[in-house]
């Protein structure tokens, strides 16, 4: 069976009153809108404030999953700086600059249609698409998602940001996979965390504001190696797991586990 297609759609199907916005907010909105989280969509413009592009994927004719990405000149530190100022060089959002950064913000599909498993497609449809802009780098501005209710769970004393960075790099399933669903979708994928960004998202309640940037490499081998690598590092966490050599949390079936390498996946997690 052919699974969906997978393409660039024209900012002005998306725009207020184009002819998909109805689709796509009708797939955004529990992961999104029934949160609260609309401001990004003034971004889905021919004529807005950030270069964007749009890739969807077309299953009987239906909107059954999207990806956007924003580019910027330079690596986005704080998310709410799309919204909240335009792009210095004035591109707008239909334009296509050459070289810079294309920063991948949403990865969502159609809850009647997550059988159809698009996030990694989707993903990978980005990819190709950033390879044919010329110069150009990828990166994911990625909520983490669930880093609120963890935090609530843990009510671990000390500094917010050391804190964070603790249930980051250290709080795992008993497959040694993070604890934080983000963490498992991108590293699998190839990509390396490459910066916790506080005070990120001031509407994204769940991650207490904070965005993780990945980075992907463009090339396959090296996308492969990463993968591999992050593959091996779950099971070294796992092992640990097994061996007891982890402290149980305070959350079911969740463990602090000791370094193991962290950074070939997680880089270095400077607090900064």
């Amino acid at each position: 069976m052919k699974g969906p297609e997978i393409a660039e759609i024209a900012l002005s199907k998306l725009a207020v009153d184009g002819e998909l916005r109805a689709a796509f907010e009708a797939i955004h909105r529990v992961d999104w809108l029934d949160q609260g989280i609309r401001r990004w969509l003034r971004l889905l413009d021919p004529l807005g404030p950030w270069p964007v592009v749009v890739l969807g994927a077309l299953a009987d004719g239906c909107l059954a999953g999207t990806i956007v990405g924003v580019w910027a000149q330079h690596p986005i530190e704080r998310f709410d700086d799309l919204l909240e100022s335009p792009c210095p060089q004035q591109f707008r959002g239909g334009d296509r600059p050459a070289g810079g950064l294309w920063h991948f913000i949403a990865v969502t599909t159609d809850p009647q249609q997550r059988q159809l498993a698009l996030g990694r497609p989707l993903l990978g449809a980005a990819l190709q698409w950033v390879r044919q802009q010329p110069g150009a780098q990828m990166r994911t501005l990625s909520p983490a998602v669930g880093l609120a209710d963890a935090l609530h769970a843990l009510q671990l004393p000390g500094d917010f940001r050391q804190t964070v960075t603790k249930v980051v790099r250290s709080l795992a399933r008993r497959d040694g996979a993070g604890h934080l669903p983000i963490l498992g979708l991108h590293p699998a994928s190839g990509a390396k965390l490459d910066k916790i960004l506080w005070s990120s998202r001031s509407d994204e309640k769940r991650s207490c504001g904070v965005t993780l940037r990945f980075a992907y490499p463009l090339d396959d081998a090296e996308r492969l190696t990463q993968q591999q690598c992050y593959r091996q590092w779950l099971v070294q966490r796992a092992e640990q797991i097994a061996a007891g050599q982890a402290d149980a949390a305070a959350l079911p079936e969740r463990w602090w586990v000791p370094d193991c390498q962290d950074e070939r996946v997680l880089g270095n997690l400077l607090i900064s």
